[in-house]
């Protein structure tokens, strides 16, 4: 009910770089898989829209404070989408079409219904969100342990705003849930389901692979071999074979339609073959300017990963940030008692997602930083939340001995009700700050 409120209540393209996600999906409904750095014809409509909301055409602008109420925006859904009519967009298309299934789904379903541009930008939330509360199930479903940390996850406003969104990251941050949950699963049953089990692994891999920096958690799966108790060595080392070589073959994919979209020459504003000589030559630079750029930043990030609505320009109350960490710290020791991982597993897991943290990074600096900067700019919190599974599991494995029922159950119930509040915050905010009431 919360996502499904989101898909309508959010003013449209209230949410990053939504314009270009919708563009992208659009292209993609029409069977064009081209991978592109530039952009690609849309219907003329869908630009005039994404132009009347931003109040601009550029590919990142700066939105208005208010929104028209939602009386007035349920009107557009009259005007009409004139397919026939197009227009080159700019927009971004390096990603896998993996991460815009869902919305290229319910674009192609809403194009069938007859919808216009509004229409169709619903409809790609809908499906986004759909898609969402689906792997977001699985994961409850197939997890031995930890369900508490992974729902809580999947509850913070932050991740809520991006499940009602267009945004591919909504299909990256669930399947990263679920992939989590699968890799604990197949790590103390490595015999149970095998073929199901990779099968399922490679589909939420091919997800997880859209965006090339979470490659490092496709392996998570193969930490089985450090894992004594969950089956003879032969048995752990044949998975965590079988389960590289899946992680493997979807990371070359991924970096082969990474590469077909460059063109010629880097981003505007940036440098990036200066950035790289200067990586080359001098690595140890680029990590001390990581660990910089991370403290400097860190409490955006910390907050944006919770929840900040519009392009991050619309924080909760600071009160609202409290309940939300207070919640994700509680689900570690919430519910059940938690199976064990084994330490050597868990750090494993530690370090995947370590890696992914140095790849995001990476990727900023090369593709978004300007020349002479001094840090690396454009950290946001979703690019880190498809990482909090694989921290969570193990912290909750290693928690698995503190605390009995009572405080387990108190620990649960308190993680609910902070979420809850959390969840009332993000209404208030987006409903007071946009003013789509009014």
């Amino acid at each position: 009910m919360s996502l499904l409120l989101l898909v309508f209540l959010t003013p449209p393209f209230q949410t990053p770089d939504e314009q270009q996600h919708l563009f992208r999906a659009y292209q993609l409904s029409e069977l064009d898989l081209t991978p592109s750095r530039v952009g690609g014809e849309i219907p003329t409509s869908l630009g005039d829209l994404s132009a009347d909301y931003l109040g601009s055409r550029a590919l990142h602008p700066a939105p208005p404070p208010r929104a028209p109420p939602l009386r007035v925006t349920l009107g557009e859904l009259d005007r009409p989408l004139a397919a026939e009519r197009t227009t080159f967009a700019t927009f971004l298309g390096t990603y896998l079409p993996t991460v815009y299934l869902p919305q290229a789904l319910g674009v192609a379903a809403g194009k069938a219904a007859g919808l216009g541009p509004l229409g169709l930008l619903y409809a790609a939330r809908a499906a986004n969100a759909l898609a969402a509360l689906a792997l977001v199930a699985l994961a409850l479903r197939i997890a031995p342990t930890g369900r508490e940390a992974l729902l809580a996850i999947a509850l913070l406003p932050g991740s809520q705003i991006v499940f009602a969104s267009a945004s591919p990251d909504a299909a990256t941050i669930a399947a990263a849930i679920a992939f989590a949950a699968l890799a604990f699963r197949m790590a103390r049953a490595v015999r149970a389901s095998a073929g199901a089990s990779l099968a399922l692994g490679a589909a939420l891999g091919a997800v997880l692979a859209g965006k090339f920096v979470y490659l490092p958690l496709l392996v998570a799966g193969a930490a089985v071999v450090f894992d004594g108790r969950a089956g003879a060595p032969a048995a752990r080392r044949r998975a965590a074979l079988v389960q590289a070589i899946v992680a493997a073959t979807l990371g070359v994919l991924a970096v082969i339609w990474f590469v077909a979209a460059a063109p010629a020459g880097a981003a505007a504003g940036t440098a990036s073959v200066g950035r790289l000589d200067a990586l080359v030559s001098a690595p140890l630079g680029f990590f001390g300017m990581l660990g910089a750029s991370l403290t400097d930043q860190a409490a955006d990030i910390v907050m944006s990963a919770l929840g900040v609505l519009g392009w991050l320009s619309l924080p909760l109350p600071k009160w609202a940030y409290a309940a939300s960490a207070f919640a994700a710290v509680a689900s570690l020791v919430a519910g059940r008692k938690a199976e064990g991982m084994a330490p050597l597993a868990g750090l494993a897991w530690l370090l995947l997602a370590l890696a992914s943290v140095v790849l995001i990074g990476l990727a900023l600096y090369l593709q978004w930083t300007a020349a002479g900067a001094a840090r690396i700019g454009g950290f946001q919190g979703r690019y880190f939340l498809p990482l909090a599974p694989f921290v969570a599991l193990p912290a909750v494995a290693a928690l698995s001995r503190v605390g009995g029922p009572k405080l387990r159950d108190g620990a649960y119930a308190a993680q609910l009700a902070l979420l809850a509040a959390g969840t009332a915050a993000m209404f208030a905010t987006l409903i007071g700050g946009f003013g789509v009431l009014r």
